[in-house]
């Protein structure tokens, strides 16, 4: 060895000389790589560049967040509009002091899921808090590796967003009131008033309206294709919900346990294993041997469907292990359509692996494909058997509709992990089936293509508008026939118009305050609005409350509005006076504060002091095009673009603001 390092000394001088160069020049490479990375383009806040550094942090903590929670919480919810809006939120809790540590941030978990929770659940959805919470908490560490983040950096990110939540709740404690104003708002708050009411809707003039031209059809689409159902003056609106295509296989268990033959020997073990000496003392033999039998069809069944679920996902990831993920989801090529597995080849793949498995012959799965039509959730629950089918999940259960429109293509990154063109994960239907859906395609809310698409809900809504127009002019009328007969007279069907016969309308009862119509018939939700609710009180506040009702001049009482949202008149007679009393006030003087501020700051969402447009103009934000977000481009308006220079960095501009949490 010794000779050899003699021999070629030089060479060897040479070769490591030009090594160590290599090395020196890749370090002063690598160095300079940071050293430029580090002075990369970030906001300015008041004219100061924010460290590289700092931004980057910050950009990592709002991809935590939004893959943690999903696009729409983030905004909806959580009400933070982009990256940048994080980074000025959270640095402005932390500049309070009222951002904790990782252990802050980990307990703040349930109080968040409570929050998002109760969102869901104002969308008519049943979801528990507990398995949410618990589900954030065990992917608190995978989410934070996903955005290059610790688990003690995602905890801190949780903490920040717990500081930016307490902030936004001492808005809410700025109004001060004096025990006279408190009182009288508060009683403005917590009156009520108990009405009899008949709701007269537009459908009563309907058939004498002639059926509209296909002229008129086509302009009064064109009008209201792009607004939403229920807005705008009569709630006229065909922009359509989020909606899908969709096929599934169905595994039928009915099938599955006659196909499933038990052992009497395996059975006769299970016996003996369980009473060695042939007694039974709570059942008689037979008995308890018929329950071991139907124990081990369970678990025989149990086994076919684990054995089926585990062919259908080896014939997936065959398909997809040469494809890259992005995080949860699979980055698909354009012809993914065409590529995947089809559900026949599915329903091959788990035939194969049951009779592996288990040597049951699986019955041939069901399949079914609804691709002729976009199918809003509404549509998706009413098919049969898949639409009562639910997701197991954190030990609850997640209705089927909820999962699939969670679709990553609809609702952005969440916990669902649903991707369309990859089956669903397995979900159980009302009587044991289980299914496998593939989302093929996805439309979010959108504007429908043609009027044909909802030309029967044109023509609805144009002749009950018509309707209510002509019933408008009859509110007075209704009111005086009311006083002067009572509500029955009002009720009472009209005569029979053509071969159209109308029934009696009922006489309904709910009370009304100054936020809502509460009770529990048919159609309070079509009255409770603001106008009917403040001509109620307002009427109520002219009767002398030293005389009982029936003392009152009959048409004091009645009140007759002309709803346009619901297209029809209410028609109400008051019944009781329920004014706060003093003693109320007292007992409830906290609750009346928290009433009393969210009615001072409720109406003024403009005035958000957190929204993003506030704050970057308090903040004197710069934002350079490509940095509101970490990663897309600032979104200006045509107009804005074309006066901006490209070399100057832009002042922040987003469409609107949301109010706080």
């Amino acid at each position: 060895m010794l000779k050899f390092l003699r021999k070629y000394n030089t060479w060897i001088m040479v070769i490591a000389g030009s090594l160590l160069m290599v090395a020196w020049l890749l370090g002063q490479t690598i160095s300079e790589l940071g050293k430029r990375a580090a002075s990369g383009v970030t906001i300015r806040v008041d004219g100061v560049k924010v460290p590289h550094a700092e931004w980057a942090d910050s950009m990592n903590e709002f991809q935590f967040i939004k893959r943690l929670f999903g696009d729409g919480i983030t905004k909806d919810v959580l009400n933070i509009e982009n990256g940048t809006h994080w980074y000025m939120l959270a640095t402005e809790a932390e500049k309070a002091g009222l951002v904790g540590g990782p252990t802050t941030g980990r307990n703040f978990i349930p109080a968040i899921s409570r929050q998002i929770a109760d969102a869901i659940k104002r969308t008519g959805q049943d979801i528990s808090e507990e398995a949410l919470a618990a589900e954030f908490a065990a992917r608190l560490e995978p989410t934070a590796a996903e955005s290059r983040m610790t688990a003690e950096q995602g905890a801190k990110a949780l903490a920040r967003l717990q500081g930016v939540g307490r902030m936004r709740a001492l808005v809410m404690m700025i109004p001060r009131f004096s025990d006279r104003r408190l009182a009288q708002t508060f009683k403005s708050i917590e009156d009520s008033v108990g009405i009899d009411f008949v709701f007269v809707p537009s459908d009563r003039e309907v058939p004498s309206i002639d059926r509209p031209t296909d002229e008129a059809i086509g302009a009064f689409f064109a009008a209201h294709k792009d607004v939403k159902a229920g807005d705008g003056e009569f709630g006229a609106g065909y922009t359509l919900p989020p909606r899908m295509k969709l096929e599934f296989l169905m595994l039928d268990r009915a099938a599955i346990e006659k196909a499933v033959t038990v052992d009497p020997v395996e059975v006769q073990k299970r016996f003996l294993r369980k009473y060695p000496d042939g007694k039974v003392t709570d059942d008689t033999p037979e008995l308890a041997r018929m329950k071991l039998q139907d124990n081990l069809r369970r678990e025989q069944i149990e086994a076919v469907f684990r054995a089926a679920d585990q062919g259908i996902r080896s014939e997936v990831d065959k398909a997809v292990r040469a494809f890259p993920q992005d995080g949860r989801y699979w980055k698909l090529p354009a012809d993914w359509a065409q590529k995947r597995p089809t559900l026949e080849q599915l329903s091959a793949a788990a035939t194969q692996r049951v009779k592996d498995a288990t040597g049951v012959t699986l019955p041939m799965p069901v399949i079914e494909r609804h691709q002729s039509e976009w199918m809003p959730m509404s549509k998706v629950g009413a098919i049969e058997g898949l639409g009562r089918s639910f997701l197991s999940r954190g030990g609850r259960g997640i209705p089927a509709t909820q999962y699939l429109f969670a679709v990553k293509e609809l609702a952005g990154s969440n916990p669902a992990a649903l991707q369309v063109g990859m089956p669903s994960d397995a979900l159980t239907g009302a009587t044991g089936n289980r299914y496998y859906v593939v989302v093929t395609d996805v439309r979010n809310t959108s504007p429908p293509d043609s009027v044909d698409e909802v030309r029967p809900d044109v023509i609805r809504d144009m002749m009950q508008i018509e309707g209510f127009r002509r019933l408008e002019q009859k509110t007075a009328a209704m009111a005086e026939k009311a006083a002067e007969q009572g509500l029955e007279a009002v009720a009472k069907a009209p005569p029979t118009v053509g071969v159209v016969a109308a029934s009696d309308l009922p006489i309904e009862k709910a009370t009304v305050k100054l936020d809502r119509v509460s009770g529990t018939a048919v159609h309070v939700p079509d009255i409770d609005a603001e106008a009917f609710r403040n001509a109620v009180l307002a009427a109520a506040s002219k009767l002398d409350p030293t005389k009982t009702l029936d003392q009152v001049p009959a048409m004091d009482r009645i009140v007759a509005v002309a709803i346009p949202k619901s297209r029809g008149v209410v028609v109400a007679k008051i019944t009781a006076l329920n004014p706060v009393t003093i003693e109320n006030f007292r007992a409830r003087q906290d609750f009346a504060l928290m009433g009393s501020m969210r009615k001072e700051l409720d109406p003024k969402p403009q005035d958000d002091p957190y929204a993003f447009e506030t704050m970057a103009k308090r903040l004197k934000v710069e934002i350079p095009k490509g940095e509101i977000d970490g990663e897309d481009a600032v979104k200006k308006k045509p107009a804005d673009a074309a006066k901006s220079e490209p070399a100057k960095s832009e002042p922040a501009k987003t469409e609107s603001a949301k109010p706080a949490a």
